[in-house]
């Protein structure tokens, strides 16, 4: 028996130090068909609405830019999705924080049009519109704080200047609203970053011990396995010398046998006695030579069984 213990796993399958940022780029990526599919058709049904207030070129400039790179930030998910290992992690996160700046100022070119027209329609559909997109990206963004400012932030910025030229104190009072509001909105989704972020570090501790279950399980039924080869190498050594003192009386049995078979073959009767001239047993091939019983006979004397000349020699 050769077998050693073997000593316990320590080593780690899961990064502790990305495994946060990974998931943060996972939840990223996982929004990106919906909320830009999303970008897409918003920007249309606002072009569809406006285009008949609005005869500016820079309305199908703001659409096209949009379209973009919303499809922009599709490519990557896609890319993403049948490449993971082309890039490495921070590269992916990098290039969408780039994708989420971009929509984020592609949305904040349709702002200056409040400005170019007094039209209530499309200033309040502009408004609107600023507060949608900036509520929206609240969940799908608020799982990375940067991307959310990348975001949100030209939008609130463009819109707030734009309502600041306006020389009207109701229209000030709205840019600061804009401000305020954009102030809110961040707060509110650094809160939700700080609850999500939580939740992944829970996710986390949860991968990483039961990791540390499968390991101990592994050694554990490592040790049980060598065990078992242990306890079969005893038990088969066991049998083995079962086996052999088994042969080994079949042999005693055997030349007792054969012993007995050679003792009644000789003609004259033969005594085993001890050193007290006890008979202790007896062989005859006629048993008719004998005075009485080898039963009764075993266990007297020479003298008693023999005659007295053959007893005395």
């Amino acid at each position: 028996m050769t077998g050693k213990a073997k000593s316990t796993p320590t080593s780690k399958s899961i990064p502790r130090s990305s495994f946060v940022t990974e998931e943060q780029i996972r939840l990223l990526y996982m929004h990106a068909p919906v909320s830009n599919t999303g970008v897409i058709l918003i920007s249309v049904l606002a072009y569809i609405i406006l285009q008949p207030f609005l005869d500016s070129n820079l309305l199908i400039f703001w659409v096209l830019i949009l379209q973009v790179t919303a499809l922009y930030r599709i490519y990557l998910w896609y890319s993403r999705k049948n490449r993971p290992e082309s890039r490495p992690a921070n590269r992916w996160l990098n290039l969408y924080l780039v994708g989420c700046g971009l929509v984020g100022c592609a949305w904040s070119l349709i702002y200056p049009l409040m400005y170019a027209t007094n039209n209530p329609i499309v200033f309040f559909a502009l408004a609107m519109l600023a507060f949608g997109v900036i509520s929206s990206a609240v969940p799908i963004l608020s799982v990375y704080l940067p991307a959310f400012i990348l975001y949100t932030l030209p939008q609130g910025l463009v819109l707030s200047v734009t309502l600041l030229r306006f020389e009207d104190k109701a229209y000030n009072l709205l840019a600061l609203a804009v401000c305020v509001y954009l102030v809110m909105t961040t707060l509110f989704t650094r809160y939700t970053n700080r609850s999500i972020l939580q939740s992944i570090r829970l996710q986390e501790q949860n991968a990483l011990l039961i990791e540390d279950l499968n390991n101990e399980i592994t050694h554990r039924e490592s040790l049980i396995d060598q065990r078992t080869l242990e306890l079969k190498e005893i038990n088969d050594d066991l049998m083995t010398e079962i086996k052999v003192r088994e042969r080994a009386e079949e042999r005693l049995q055997q030349a007792i046998v054969d012993l007995d078979a050679t003792l009644v073959a000789i003609p004259d009767p033969m005594l085993e006695v001890d050193e007290n001239g006890v008979c202790l047993n007896l062989w005859t091939p006629d048993p008719d030579l004998l005075v009485a019983q080898k039963e009764q006979l075993i266990g007297n004397s020479v003298n008693e069984i023999l005659p007295v000349d053959a007893a005395s020699e």
